[in-house]
């Protein structure tokens, strides 16, 4: 009986270190939860001093928690999983208004991309010439929503 105790713990501290190295993917976490729970029942019912194994699986899933809880915290993650910046709409009804308007192409334009019009990026479309970044660009035709520029020289 303490084998089996011994392979749960093992097989939940695999699936816990699994679930560490791919967040996301519950299914580990939630199979190496139970199988430490498994282990610790066995291991009360069943091992003479079963409570050192109840301790461990205790300090491991607490290490676990506080990695994971460490690992959310990361700047890294945190540009993955959550929106830390607004997005800026520019509210116009009819985009033929932007036609002469000037602004900088942020993307290349193969032939679209983005372009910052005085701090509001749009999606924007080249006459068919390609575009390099950090290009000053004027608005020349709108067709439906869809703007239209070109290089100014």
């Amino acid at each position: 009986m303490v084998q089996l105790c011994i392979a749960l713990l093992v097989i939940g501290i695999v699936f816990l270190l699994v679930e560490m190295w791919m967040p996301g993917m519950e299914v580990f976490a939630i199979t190496g939860l139970i199988s430490l729970a498994v282990s610790a029942v066995l291991a009360v019912l069943f091992v003479p001093n079963g409570w050192f194994i109840v301790a461990g699986i205790v300090a491991i899933v607490g290490g676990f928690l506080y990695f994971m809880y460490r690992f959310m915290k990361r700047k890294q993650l945190q540009g993955v999983l959550i929106l830390s910046e607004t997005l800026q709409e520019l509210h116009v009804d009819d985009v033929s208004q932007l036609v002469g308007r000037e602004g900088m192409a942020v993307t290349a334009l193969r032939p679209s991309g983005e372009a910052d019009f005085n701090g509001v990026r749009l999606e924007v479309s080249s006459n068919g010439l390609l575009v390099n970044a950090n290009t000053k660009i004027k608005v020349i035709d709108t067709e439906a929503r869809k703007i239209i520029v070109c290089p100014v020289e």
